[in-house]
């Protein structure tokens, strides 16, 4: 009877070793082509398999996003680098860049009207459409940067990425900057009268789309953080072996045609698991984003609070060693 009883108490005792607890963490980002990632790791089981539940939060804009993650709403959200020092300046939840989603080679653009041409004279005094404290922002003062033109040269408009798309259409912006699938837009509703002006292929491995994970929570759930950087290693795998069925499930997941979503990776370079650590290292292509950024906004008067140490908002701890 005794005997029994122990057989019992250690078989309940190995199965509750053997069940890990599944968590689940709430991750949110913005319509955009190298984000879809994550929702492909969901749909071929990746997190399911690393006992994991990922609550997706999706947004228009990588400034909703991000204001997301400000009020507590969200354990990590997809960010670039202007939306990374945001979020060191304004927010009560610190966060760090932990895994890299994509560099951006042409994929971000600045769209304009067609008599607008790249140079300094014929930039200033127009109208820019800008969303401000995103990419849109650093995107616009790059290009500014790369013509020597100062930031009070142009008319500034604050708008969304939609907003952007019906501007453009009906002529009361001249010049904006946004990302796909708002840019094809852009073209294809002027009848011809918009056309790419810059990319970000013109400041390579300056745009960096990144996952920003709230400090605390990725200390107290470390392991986890590393299960979900597995899957999501394992999807992008997925997309470079099999391209054609992984753009099939996140063309769809994004409201894009095939051929739209295929066009907007043309322009994007998807790393692989293997690749973060270089990416995330001292002087790689995260920091040299930040970097990059930091000193577009101190040139041209963009507001922010403070210049913060690059290194301080970049962390490897969630790839695997």
């Amino acid at each position: 009877m005794i005997r029994n009883l122990l057989v019992l108490v250690c078989i309940a005792l190995l199965l509750g070793c053997s069940t890990q607890k599944s968590t689940t963490l709430r991750v949110g980002y913005n319509n955009w082509p190298g984000y879809e990632v994550i929702w492909l790791a969901d749909v071929l089981g990746y997190f399911k398999a690393q006992n994991l539940t990922v609550e997706h939060l999706q947004f228009v804009s990588l400034g909703d996003a991000r204001r997301a993650y400000e009020r507590g709403q969200l354990d990590a959200v997809g960010v670039t680098a202007i939306e990374l020092i945001q979020i060191a300046n304004h927010a009560r939840y610190p966060a760090q860049a932990a895994l890299v989603l994509d560099v951006s080679h042409g994929a971000d653009q600045v769209i304009a009207d067609k008599s607008i041409r790249l140079d300094a004279s014929s930039i200033i005094g127009k109208r820019f459409a800008i969303e401000p404290e995103t990419v849109s922002v650093q995107l616009a003062g790059l290009m500014m940067k790369h013509l020597g033109v100062n930031w009070t040269d142009v008319q500034w408009v604050s708008m969304s990425p939609p907003e952007m798309v019906e501007a453009m259409q009906q002529s009361r912006i001249d010049v904006a900057a946004t990302y796909a699938p708002f840019t094809q837009q852009m073209i294809a509703n002027t009848d011809g009268h918009a056309a790419v002006l810059f990319t970000s292929q013109q400041i390579p491995n300056t745009i960096v789309d990144m996952l920003a994970i709230n400090v605390a929570h990725r200390e107290a759930h470390a392991q986890e953080w590393q299960r979900f950087a597995i899957a999501v290693g394992q999807a992008m795998d997925f997309l470079h072996d099999k391209p054609a069925d992984a753009i099939a499930i996140m063309a769809a997941h994004a409201g894009l045609s095939v051929e739209s979503f295929k066009d907007t990776l043309l322009g994007l370079e998807i790393p692989k698991l293997s690749d973060q650590a270089h990416l995330l290292m001292p002087n790689g292509s995260v920091e040299q984003g930040v970097t990059a950024t930091q000193d577009m906004m101190k040139r041209l008067g963009v507001e922010s609070r403070s210049l913060v140490l690059p290194t301080s908002l970049i962390t490897d701890k969630v790839v695997p060693k």
